[in-house]
């Protein structure tokens, strides 16, 4: 009889055990969900509230000032070259509206998530669907305005004091690998 019960003292502190890890991988994906979420409120923030120093960048690099004097020799290039005063401020409103949507979609992916760390509730999961929802805009805005289009179409590259390149790739990679993360299947997800 002791055998008995001693056996299952040791399940129930192995489920126990198996929940509080279980709990503690969800909060830790809602608190990374959370950091990347306010990170790119914080990008939409800057650049809502420094809109002119911002837009300014934006500018140059849509008009190709910012090219250096040793590659401006290359006149094919110079088509690419957008002047418009208004496609400029459209790219730049577009830019920001998708920060903010991408902000929205990954801070209320981490309130879900947090809100349902201890329990298999199917929001847990939803909240799992907004960040990367939310993740794969910032990506979107982030990699292909900056990188595909500023630094390869509109060559800011070659820039010395502009090129944004080395920053996008940064945030891209820690918004990519916390996307990762939060794929990670959860120990209930596995058996």
């Amino acid at each position: 009889m002791k055998l008995s019960t001693l056996s299952l003292h040791n399940t129930y502190q192995r489920a126990r055990l198996h929940l509080k890890f279980s709990v503690i991988a969800r909060l830790s994906k809602g608190i990374v969900s959370l950091c990347i979420g306010v990170f790119i409120i914080g990008i939409f923030a800057g650049h809502l509230i420094d809109f002119e120093s911002n837009f300014y960048f934006v500018r140059y690099v849509l008009s190709q000032i910012t090219i250096d004097p040793w590659f401006r020799g290359t006149h094919e290039l110079v088509w690419l070259t957008i002047s418009s005063p208004t496609t400029h401020f459209i790219f730049y409103c577009v830019m920001i509206l998708g920060e903010m949507i991408a902000g929205l979609f990954c801070t209320s992916g981490a309130y879900l998530i947090l809100k349902n760390a201890s329990s298999a509730k199917k929001d847990f999961y939803l909240g799992k669907s907004l960040f990367l929802l939310g993740g794969m805009i910032a990506i979107i805005v982030l990699y292909f305005s900056f990188c595909v289009i500023g630094s390869e179409w509109f060559t800011i590259w070659t820039s010395t004091e502009w090129n944004s390149q080395m920053t996008i790739y940064a945030f891209s990679t820690s918004i990519l690998l916390a996307m990762g993360y939060i794929l990670i299947p959860d120990p209930e997800e596995k058996a």
